[in-house]
């Protein structure tokens, strides 16, 4: 059984955002702890979205060999639909985050707005990622 969440970033234009399979948990080794140790910047949450939907979050982004695929994925490197398996490129663009948030059904949703990491659940509660 998947965790399945949705990473986003917030600009001028809105929340860009797509959607992520499994491991959408808070708790290690789960995307909430993966974000904020990995990737707790806004270039990465950037970069992490252009990519597309994805299968999981891992702690690097692009694989260090030519084999890494959607079937035989390196180790430690996230998967991607778009790039790993052939897929149309996914991302999706919202004016809200209300409107955002009810165009999934997800457990969590995972936002970087400003300079930090935001997460709800799936009933829209608040969760604090640095604890």
């Amino acid at each position: 059984m998947s965790t399945r969440c949705t990473i986003a970033y917030k600009d001028k234009d809105g929340i860009h955002s797509i959607y992520c399979h499994f491991d959408g948990y808070v708790e290690k080794p789960g995307v909430g702890y993966k974000l904020t140790k990995y990737y707790n910047n806004e270039d990465s949450a950037k970069e992490i979205v252009s990519l597309g939907d994805m299968s999981y979050l891992e702690e690097m982004l692009y694989p260090t060999t030519t084999v890494h695929s959607f079937d035989n994925p390196e180790d430690n490197v996230s998967v991607f639909y778009h790039r790993d398996r052939g897929e149309d490129l996914h991302i999706g663009s919202f004016k809200t985050k209300k409107e955002w948030m009810n165009s999934y059904d997800m457990d969590y949703f995972y936002l970087w707005d400003k300079d930090k990491w935001n997460c709800w659940d799936y009933k829209g509660v608040k969760i604090d990622l640095y604890e």
